[in-house]
């Protein structure tokens, strides 16, 4: 079984990466969803291709739902 972050969100539509590193700055984020950007809808896992036990994960929108301004993100887990 992989590891993954799972999010929740009201705001359908919009795309998410996962990045993940070590320096509390953010100056190592690197991206660890195994997929790249996908959209996210409702409840969404984002499967991860960690190689190392990371500190900070960071998720990372990448593109706002069609005719929206804002994404919103209600809960974000790990597994």
């Amino acid at each position: 079984m992989g590891h993954g972050i799972t999010i929740v969100t009201d705001t359908p539509g919009f795309t998410a990466e996962t990045k993940a590193g070590h320096d509390i700055g953010g100056r190592d984020l690197y991206t660890v969803s195994k997929s790249g950007g996908q959209t996210i809808s409702g409840t969404t896992m984002l499967e991860l291709g960690l190689h190392s036990p990371q500190r900070y994960f960071v998720i990372w929108i990448t593109k706002l739902p069609p005719g929206s301004a804002t994404a919103e993100i209600n809960e974000v887990t790990a597994s």
